[in-house]
């Protein structure tokens, strides 16, 4: 039987890091370039043990202005809102004020 090589089984999208990293910094450009080089909105490095997904930490930002951006540009990309952090049951609802004041 033939091996099984590294890249199918450990799909890795750099892009993905990226994409977490502007989404909890609040660097609008980032996370634009990230999503428009193929980034998942719904990406997670970690599910297993609590780690948050992009629209979390987007919703989670302190300026606010920052914050509203990043959540809207990943909604529109297909963020789901209704993703949970397994270890909090969080969705991103619970998480801040960015995202209720796009969502009401």
């Amino acid at each position: 039987m033939g091996q099984t090589s590294f890249e199918e089984t450990f799909e890795y999208n750099v892009e993905d890091e990226v994409l977490i990293l502007a989404a909890k910094n609040g660097d609008i450009q980032a996370l634009k370039r990230s999503l428009d080089n193929g980034a998942n909105p719904n990406f997670t490095h970690r599910k297993e043990d609590g780690s948050p997904f992009p629209l979390h930490e987007s919703a989670r930002i302190d300026n606010e202005l920052h914050g509203i951006a990043c959540t809207e540009v990943l909604l529109d990309s297909g963020a789901e809102i209704s993703n949970r952090i397994l270890t909090t049951k969080n969705t991103p609802l619970h998480e801040g004020k960015s995202i209720i004041k796009i969502v009401i």
